[in-house]
C-alpha cells in the first residue's frame, strides 16, 4: 500500500507544510481535501484489489461522484455520467479512480473550471471521456500511472472535438474479472 500512495503523501505533506506560504489559501485547502479523498478511496480499492477480481460499477461510480463532489471546493465543477452497469476488473476501476484524480487536479491547477466525465461502454472497450472547459492539450499523466494503464491493457489520449479538447482512458471489456 505504502508503495501505491507514497508519493501522494509526501504531496500531501508539502502541500500541509506550504499552507501557511500559499496567497491562495482556499484553493490549496480544497486541494488538499481532495487530495485526501482520493487517497482514502484509494485505499479502499488497494484492499478490494487483494479480496476479489471484480469492483461492483456503483462502488466506482460512487468514488467518482465523491470526487467530483469534493472538486468544486476547488473550483472545477464537474458532470458526471456513467453507463456502465456491470461489474468491473478491480485494477480497471482503480485505474479509472486514479486517472480521474489526475485529471482533476491538473484542471484545479489549470483552474478549469468546467468537465463533463461520462463513464460508458463503446464497442469492445470501457471508456471514461472527460471534456474540460480548459484546453486539454497540457495534460500529461505522471509515468507511474501511464506504465500501469498500459500494463493493464488501457490506453489514454487527448483528441480534438473540433473546437474543444478531450481526454479519455479505455480498457477492454472484462479485464481480469473475466466478465
Amino acid at each position: 500500500l505504502e508503495q501505491e500512495i507514497a508519493g501522494h503523501i509526501i504531496r500531501l505533506s508539502a502541500m500541509i507544510e506550504e499552507l501557511a506560504a500559499v496567497s491562495e489559501r482556499p484553493q490549496q485547502i480544497a486541494c488538499i481535501a481532495l487530495l485526501l479523498c482520493y487517497v482514502k478511496r484509494r485505499c479502499n480499492l488497494f484492499f478490494r484489489e487483494r479480496e476479489t477480481k471484480a469492483v461492483p460499477a456503483a462502488e466506482l461510480t460512487a468514488y467518482i461522484d465523491e470526487l467530483a463532489e469534493m472538486a468544486v471546493y476547488a473550483d472545477v465543477n464537474i458532470l458526471v455520467t456513467s453507463e456502465i452497469k456491470a461489474p468491473l476488473a478491480v485494477r480497471q476501476a482503480t485505474l479509472f479512480y486514479d486517472f480521474f484524480y489526475t485529471v482533476i487536479d491538473w484542471a484545479a491547477q489549470q483552474g478549469c473550471p468546467y468537465m463533463l466525465a461520462h463513464l460508458g461502454p463503446e464497442k469492445d472497450l470501457i471508456t471514461l471521456r472527460l471534456l474540460p472547459s480548459y484546453d486539454a492539450r497540457s495534460f500529461k499523466p505522471a509515468p507511474e500511472p501511464e506504465a500501469a494503464i498500459r500494463a493493464a491493457g488501457g490506453l489514454w489520449a487527448i483528441k480534438d472535438l473540433d473546437g474543444a479538447v478531450g481526454i479519455s482512458l479505455a480498457f477492454p471489456k472484462g479485464g481480469e474479472c473475466g466478465d
